[in-house]
C-alpha cells in the first residue's frame, strides 16, 4: 500500500534536513499519520486551507462562503458538484482553495481535453486538484509531485474520494464492473434500462432491441440535435429528471 510505504520512508525517523526551508521546518515537524484500529489518522498544517466540517466551523465560515458563491456564480455546475462532493468525502467545508481550484479547471476544459493525458501537480496538498481532474476526465494519469511527508495527505485524501468505486465493485449485490470486452449486444440484451453519455453507440443498440435508453449528460451542456435521433431516445440533463424518465419508463 502507498501510504504504509510512505510512512515507513518519511514518517519512521526524521526526514528533515538541513537543506528543508523555515516554513517545512516549522510546519513539517508537526505533520503526523498514524494507524489506529486499521485506519490511518493525518493531522497537519501549512498547506492548503483545510477546515474540518463541524457545525461550529460552518458558522464560522457563512462570509466567506458567501463570497464564494458570488465568486463561482457564473461558473460550470458540474465542476462545482464534483469538488462539493470532494469536501464531502474529505469531511471538510467548501473552501476558497476549492473555489480557485474550479475556476483553473475550468480554464483548461474548456480549452483543452485533458483525457489520456499525463499531468504533473507539484504541491497539491491534498490531492483535490488532482480529483477534481480525475473525475472529470478519467483517462487522464495525474502524477503528484511534493515533499515526502506531505505526499501522504496528497495520496490519503485523494483515496478517500475514490475509495467507493472499489468498495461498489467489491458490493457484487447491486454494483458490477464489465470487462471493456464484453458482448456488447448479450449485455444490452439482459437489462431492462440503458443510461450512457451522449452519442454512444449502447443507446442506439438499446433503442434496436426496444429497451428503454437514456443520454445522460448531467450539466446540459452537450449540443444534440434532435433530427439525428429517433424521439424514442431521450437525452436527459439532472439526475432528478433522469429518475423521472425511469419511472416513467419502466414499471417499478
Amino acid at each position: 500500500m502507498i501510504i504504509s510505504y510512505l510512512q515507513d520512508k518519511y514518517y519512521s525517523k526524521n526526514h528533515l534536513s538541513k537543506e528543508t526551508s523555515s516554513h517545512w521546518n516549522k510546519y513539517g515537524k508537526s505533520q503526523a499519520l498514524n494507524l489506529i484500529d486499521e485506519k490511518y489518522k493525518l493531522s497537519g498544517s501549512g498547506f492548503g486551507d483545510f477546515v474540518a466540517n463541524s457545525p461550529l466551523n460552518i458558522l464560522l465560515s457563512i462570509p466567506s462562503r458567501m463570497l464564494i458563491s458570488y465568486l463561482l456564480r457564473n461558473s460550470d455546475s458540474s465542476i462545482i458538484t464534483l469538488t462539493k462532493n470532494i469536501a464531502k468525502k474529505h469531511n471538510r467545508l467548501f473552501s476558497y482553495d476549492m473555489a480557485r481550484m474550479i475556476l483553473t479547471v475550468e480554464i483548461l476544459k474548456k480549452n483543452i481535453n485533458l483525457n489520456n493525458m499525463t499531468i504533473a501537480i507539484i504541491g497539491d496538498g491534498y490531492g483535490v486538484l488532482g480529483t477534481i481532474l480525475k473525475g472529470l476526465f478519467p483517462l487522464v494519469r495525474i502524477i503528484f509531485i511534493n515533499l515526502g511527508r506531505t505526499l501522504v495527505f496528497d495520496v490519503y485524501y485523494t483515496q478517500k474520494y475514490f475509495e467507493h468505486i472499489h468498495k461498489l465493485h467489491e458490493s457484487h449485490s447491486f454494483f458490477k464492473l464489465e470487462n471493456h470486452d464484453v458482448n456488447l449486444f448479450n449485455f444490452i440484451g439482459e437489462s431492462d434500462v440503458i443510461i450512457s453519455i451522449p452519442y454512444s453507440s449502447p443507446v442506439i443498440l438499446a433503442h434496436t432491441l426496444k429497451i428503454p435508453a437514456f443520454f445522460y449528460d448531467p450539466g446540459n451542456q452537450l449540443i444534440f440535435p434532435d433530427r439525428y435521433f429517433p424521439k424514442s431516445i431521450v437525452k436527459v440533463a439532472k439526475l432528478e429528471n433522469l429518475v423521472n424518465e425511469i419511472r416513467r419508463k419502466l414499471p417499478l
